[in-house]
């Protein structure tokens, strides 16, 4: 499963040899008290929901990840092709899209609510028939990792997902509303279906209107591992984080 969210790479690692370097790791402040944008909260609370479908976890789905595309309607064949190329061959699968968001006023001028647009792509190609693809076959029948086809995917993410509260809740976030389903694209290898879901996001009056910096002190050390002389040099890297 792969899901938003930043890493921390390799980027500080060796910067200097025998000696500490101290670059700096940022971390934004949110008006909604969480950790990370609600964006992403969502998205992951999401992606959490369906991970008993992902094959890492047992399940039938060759892929299940966060996507950054929206299909705009079954003549956006540009953007189907992006997500298929995402995938690369990887089916069944079920992509999860943060799409658009409203705002209206939540009882004063510093207080808001809206909801926010979420886009599920399930993701099919059976090598079979176009039936099969929709209903799977007698493999999929006796085997519970097999390809079962889009109308059960389809109903699996549904029941996992409507009326669930995606991330952490609280009263940030709300439930999970099915809103509509449909097949967007038939092709002779591949057929994709779309469910949309809304989730209502809400903030309060926030104690502080800055979006000032936390800093955390990054140093990493190298130095040359302990080996025979005739071996090639490995260099050693180890980097901490501090509050």
């Amino acid at each position: 499963m792969t899901s938003f969210g930043g890493r921390l790479g390799g980027r500080f690692a060796g910067a200097l040899l025998g000696r500490g370097s101290r670059p700096t790791l940022q971390r934004y402040l949110f008006d909604s008290g969480f950790g990370l944008p609600l964006r992403t909260v969502v998205a992951n609370g999401i992606l959490s929901l369906l991970a008993r479908l992902d094959g890492a976890n047992g399940g039938y789905l060759a892929a299940l990840e966060a996507t950054t595309v929206q299909i705009r309607g079954s003549q956006d064949e540009e953007t189907m092709s992006i997500l298929a190329d995402q995938l690369g061959g990887r089916t069944p699968a079920v992509l999860v899209n943060v799409g658009d968001r409203d705002f209206e006023p939540a009882g004063d001028v510093k207080s808001w609510k809206g909801d926010l647009t979420i886009q599920v792509y399930v993701l099919v190609n059976s090598m079979q028939t176009r039936e099969s693809r929709l209903t799977g076959d007698a493999e999929s029948a006796a085997n519970p990792i097999a390809d079962p086809g889009a109308y059960v995917i389809l109903e699996h993410v549904l029941q996992l997902l409507a009326g669930q509260i995606p991330g952490t809740g609280g009263t940030k976030t709300k439930e999970l509303r099915p809103k509509t389903e449909r097949q967007l694209w038939i092709g002779d290898d591949l057929d994709i279906w779309e469910q949309v879901y809304t989730v209502q996001l809400s903030n309060i009056a926030p104690l502080r209107r800055d979006i000032g910096l936390e800093l955390k002190a990054i140093e990493t050390y190298s130095r040359l591992a302990s080996q025979a002389a005739s071996d090639p040099p490995i260099v050693e890297t180890t980097t901490e984080i501090s509050a």
